[in-house]
């Protein structure tokens, strides 16, 4: 993110200043309401580029903080005290504004966690449902919990590297089949990240004469449609 900004800065200000635009050619009827628009709403586009900006520069800002945080190891505390959150509890710590800031470097720290997991150990899904314990929680429950939460973020993990490295030397192994749970955190990360119904096909193991007939295929058209 932060190499893009630098790129389209530098090249804003090596751009050729002795160079003329040619203006576009615009209809006289329709460059007079262009004017007349801009005369009568001229703060519009002015707030709403400072809008942009000024969320280009919270979100940037958030992520240089979160991303250090977690990077540099800082503990919960720290971040707490950092956001001024070390004090609360229940409601009051989830409603307070910097909360969303305490949940992202969570996010990010279960991620470098959840790294080590699949690029230096090869931990496999079931190897991670079985670390997380989740074959000790009744299947009634396992998905109302947090350690469920953790095992979806690294199926997300886990498939960008078998969808990234598809039939590579990097791809992850494949696993088919699984419990209800395991096969529906796969089914909701495949259709947050639009993936092909032909790769959906694969990774469940179906037939084209009988994928319409997967409950697990027909759920995943549902939410990729959402």
């Amino acid at each position: 993110m932060l190499a893009t900004l630098f790129t389209l800065l530098f090249c804003s200000a090596n751009a050729n200043p002795n160079k003329i635009s040619t203006p576009v050619s615009v209809p006289g009827r329709l460059r007079r309401l262009s004017n007349t628009v801009d005369t009568a709403f001229p703060e519009v586009k002015e707030s709403e580029e400072r809008g942009i900006l000024s969320n280009i520069k919270t979100n940037l800002g958030d992520w240089m903080k979160t991303s250090s945080w977690a990077t540099f190891g800082m503990s919960d505390a720290y971040v707490k005290s950092k956001l001024g959150l070390q004090n609360l509890q229940g409601t009051a710590l989830t409603n307070h504004p910097n909360y969303r800031l305490l949940a992202k470097f969570h996010y990010k720290v279960e991620g470098r966690m959840l790294d080590k997991w699949l690029l230096s150990e090869g931990l496999t899904l079931s190897g991670a449902w079985k670390r997380l314990k989740l074959d000790r929680i009744p299947q009634n429950d396992v998905m109302r919990t947090d350690a469920y939460k953790t095992y979806v973020h690294y199926v997300k993990k886990y498939d960008r590297l078998t969808y990234g490295y598809k039939n590579g030397f990097f791809e992850a192994p494949r696993e088919y089949g699984g419990s209800h749970a395991q096969i529906m955190a796969k089914v909701k990360v495949w259709a947050a990240a639009r993936r092909p119904s032909k790769y959906v096909q694969e990774m469940l193991g179906l037939k084209e004469s009988t994928m319409m007939a997967s409950k697990y295929y027909k759920e995943f058209l549902r939410l990729r449609a959402k």
